[in-house]
């Protein structure tokens, strides 16, 4: 299936695979040598490279790509059960992984050294596609189309906070998500020509309208 990305600060990529009807899976790659594993005991770190300097890694040209014997893909784990859809994901403050399961309508946590799961989050019938992760420890999941948000305390593993957004027409979709400076949670409006602003602190919204902006489902 398609793959939704993360990168944390060390710059590590954490690619969730949806993997529809079989098992989703999370796979972290390390993007400095020294976060790498020599699994051959080579003494050096074995990864796709550009040798040709031509600015892509192609599988024609020998040695480029390695596939799975590249050895900065750290781990690959199993995340929730079989058909559980992984369409979300976001890393916290703390470096912590979340997976936002669409069909299981659950959050997990996993350790980003292992893989291992930390914690694991009913959303309460929430079927998360964006997650995104903000400065207060929150994490917050959207679904597509509804224009309905979630948060997870990441300290605590509950659900803390919801919310609907929806245009001055009463039109309410959803799909990207991100997260502002100030905490605002920005929702991309999908089948509505608007994108919407949530404010936590102050349990508002707010949307601002996009004309003939057609289907809008990015947002940073």
């Amino acid at each position: 299936g398609w793959h939704a990305t993360a990168v944390d600060l060390r710059g590590n990529v954490y690619v969730a695979n949806r993997a529809f009807f079989t098992q989703a899976t999370v796979t972290k790659i390390a993007a400095l040598p020294e976060d790498c594993v020599d699994r051959n005991g080579s003494g050096t770190i074995e990864t796709s490279t550009d040798r040709d300097g031509d600015g892509l890694i192609e599988r024609a040209v020998p040695g480029e790509y390695l596939g799975q014997d590249d050895e900065c893909i750290v781990w690959t784990v199993d995340v929730g059960e079989p058909n559980g859809v992984a369409r979300a994901i976001a890393v916290d403050a703390s470096g912590h992984v979340w997976v936002g399961l669409f069909n299981g309508q659950e959050a997990v946590e996993l350790d980003p050294d292992d893989g291992s799961v930390l914690s694991t989050v009913d959303l309460v019938g929430h079927r998360p596609y964006g997650a995104a992760a903000a400065p207060d420890g929150r994490v917050w999941f959207a679904e597509s189309f509804t224009g309905r948000i979630l948060a997870v305390d990441s300290a605590t593993s509950t659900v803390v906070d919801t919310a609907t957004v929806s245009s001055p027409d009463r039109c309410a979709s959803s799909y990207g998500i991100a997260i502002g400076p100030d905490g605002t949670v920005w929702v991309a409006g999908f089948l509505c020509e608007w994108i919407f602003g949530y404010s936590p602190r102050s349990r508002s919204t707010r949307a601002i309208s996009l004309p003939d902006s057609g289907v809008t489902r990015g947002i940073a």
